[in-house]
């Protein structure tokens, strides 16, 4: 577990007044906000007994534990997190209890933007890149951003240089041929991705 994998705003929002006597895992809410490029995750903890304690955990994509904490459920409570300068890429959040469990996945983004894990927005979305017949220097390229989010939209090279990019805003229509002229003869990708997706299609520059 690395140490300084995540920065903290200092300080607790006292939610003891809305504690309850009947305490259930699904108490438990974990909100995320943005706030600039940054973001802040506040999370309220469930109520149990004073002797029972409860875990905040951050896993990466492969599950591993990159931070964890215990806190105590005397009462509910909310805690900001800033998690802006980890590595770009998916996590979740964590609430854990003898009594179960609640999870929350975000996105760190690569310009250290966070944001709610919207990967299931894109389970149908699917862009068009057509290569004409009669001009093989081309690609025409559509599709419409179904997410809040943006795309970037990039030619890669064999080795997977970048060697043009866009960025394609949240739900925008995006309809444009791109010239390979400027190219060698050769193979090149097409990419299409941000955090919560990837797409990538080969085409032939003559």
């Amino acid at each position: 577990m690395k140490k300084l994998a995540l920065s903290f705003i200092a300080g607790c929002i006292s939610l003891g007044a809305v504690a309850s006597n009947n305490p259930n895992i699904s108490d438990a809410d974990v909100s995320i906000s943005l706030n600039g490029q940054h973001a802040i995750v506040v999370v309220r903890d469930w109520n149990l007994t004073t002797s029972d304690l409860a875990s905040i955990k951050v896993l990466d994509k492969s599950n591993k534990t990159v931070y964890k904490e215990t806190v105590s459920s005397e009462e509910q409570y909310a805690k900001r997190y800033n998690f802006s300068q980890m590595k770009p890429g998916k996590y979740t959040l964590v609430l854990g209890s003898k009594n179960g469990e609640v999870r929350k996945p975000f996105i760190v983004g690569l310009d250290g933007s966070v944001r709610e894990d919207k990967s299931e927005v894109y389970q149908n979305f699917a862009p068009i890149v057509v290569q004409p017949r009669a001009e093989r220097t081309s690609v025409q390229v559509t599709f419409k951003n179904v997410a809040n989010a943006p795309l970037k939209l990039a030619v890669l090279n064999v080795k997977g240089k970048e060697l043009y990019s866009e960025e394609v805003s949240g739900q925008q229509d995006y309809n444009k041929k791109i010239n390979l002229k400027e190219l060698k003869p050769g193979s090149y990708t097409i990419a299409l991705y941000n955090a919560d997706y990837s797409y990538y299609k080969n085409v032939n520059n003559y």
